[in-house]
């Protein structure tokens, strides 16, 4: 079925639609089910189950008849990153278009078998913002309590996190890091193996790919007695912070500057920086095919992290397909997408068998990435009890450095290749952003 009336001038097509237009990136028919892709990912939050309500309603189908979709960047529609608590108010206005235009195009009739199968004769390359939506119905499922699809899975400990991921032929990898930030390899030994595993090197990039997981285990830690470093020390006192932020090179951001106020009181405010420190580590799987990359992620933002990759490793971002897998919960930024290219540079070695890559706690609180240390002055003016001036001054490193920041992949591992592709200081979203 071809496109309907075009939608009136009036009619307001939602953001996440403008940017993906296209039926098929937003809904599919399997075996009856029909299955909804959204560009938002399950962090623990529940939006599986709070967008699944929405589609129910939208769609006019009973809830066994709809099944919310992994995001994946070869399918699903690109919301994004999945932050700032706004997965619901930025999808579901574009689940109740989709929805609206499928019941236009497509019924709803009974038996639902017969809706479903109109559903699944229209045409995915139809563009949502070319059709008059049906009228919202009435909602059954929004606003009622709802079992969380995820939790059963959770709570009674069957396979759903990226690390439960079994296909045939898998293999598991680590990386050794270097020993601190900046330190280069001076020397591995010539002819240098270990049993069971392969040995993956580019640059000062360190691996180790096996089927076995305890001799992965044992491999990366006979690498690192055997390997040499050369170091510098990079890092600033720990014990002082708060003068080292304030005596670095500086990006001003002015938000107001209204003068100093003639203050009667002053404070200055403090905090290090702080470890992520998810209850799990991060982790990925990868699998090359005929130079083809296909990455299991629990990253935050599955199309910055496609771009990331296909830069780093020299592919068309076509080349690369991200889906996304569970982990432990995250609200911030963990090692998510540097695993991802860790996990893609060990399954480079080894084409055509998945790699499961872990970290081990030391890699998440040495190389995850880190809240920034703050500094903050406040001064305020009081007159009669009431507040008359105000100045509040930060001094931090910048809190964005997610894939793609300052122009660069900005995944950890590209760092460490013998080709290295820089890792700036993060950066700031734009002060209208907060």
């Amino acid at each position: 079925m071809t496109a309907g009336a075009a939608a009136p001038a009036t009619a307001v097509v939602p953001a996440a639609v403008e940017a993906n237009p296209l039926l098929g990136r937003w809904l599919a028919v399997d075996d009856g089910v029909v299955v909804v892709r959204i560009g938002k990912v399950e962090l623990g939050q529940g939006i599986l189950t709070a967008l699944g309500q929405v589609a129910i309603d939208a769609l006019a189908l009973p809830p066994e008849r709809v099944r919310l979709a992994a995001a994946d960047t070869a399918h699903g529609p690109d919301q994004g990153v999945t932050a700032g608590s706004l997965s619901v108010q930025q999808t579901a206005p574009a689940l109740r278009h989709l929805g609206g235009v499928v019941r236009a195009l497509a019924g709803p009739v009974t038996p639902v078998e017969d809706y479903v199968a109109r559903i699944a004769g229209l045409d995915a390359e139809l563009d949502l913002r070319t059709v008059e939506p049906a009228p919202p119905l009435d909602a059954s499922e929004v606003g009622e309590s709802a079992a969380r699809v995820d939790l059963p899975d959770k709570v009674l400990g069957r396979p759903r996190y990226v690390t439960d991921l079994r296909p045939h032929g898998l293999l598991h990898g680590r990386v050794l890091r270097p020993p601190s930030v900046g330190a280069r390899l001076a020397s591995l030994p010539d002819g240098w193996e270990a049993p069971g595993v392969t040995l993956v090197r580019d640059g000062d990039f360190l691996g180790v790919v096996g089927g076995r997981e305890a001799e992965v285990d044992a491999a990366v830690e006979a690498l690192a007695a055997a390997c040499r470093w050369e170091e510098a020390d990079l890092l600033p006192d720990e014990d002082d912070l708060v003068s080292w932020l304030r005596s670095g090179e500086h990006e001003p951001i002015e938000v107001v500057d209204e003068g100093p106020p003639a203050a009667t009181h002053r404070s200055s405010y403090s905090r290090p920086f702080l470890a992520h420190a998810s209850i799990g580590t991060s982790a990925a799987l990868a699998r090359w095919d005929d130079g083809r990359l296909r990455v299991w992620s629990h990253s935050q933002g599955i199309f910055g992290l496609r771009d990331a990759l296909a830069e780093t490793l020299g592919l068309d971002a076509t080349a690369v397909e991200v889906s996304h897998a569970e982990n432990a919960g995250c609200y911030g930024h963990n090692g998510a997408d540097d695993a991802a290219l860790d996990a893609a540079l060990l399954a480079r070695a080894v084409p055509g068998s998945p790699v499961l890559l872990r970290w081990s706690r030391a890699d998440e609180l040495t190389w995850g990435p880190l809240s920034s240390a703050t500094v903050a002055d406040l001064a305020a003016m009081l007159e009669d009890g009431r507040i008359t001036g105000w100045r509040h001054e930060i001094w931090s490193q910048g809190h964005t450095s997610r894939p793609g920041y300052r122009g660069v992949p900005g995944l950890l591992a590209g760092a460490h290749l013998a080709d290295p592709l820089p890792l700036p200081p993060a950066g700031d979203p734009p002060p209208a952003a907060g």
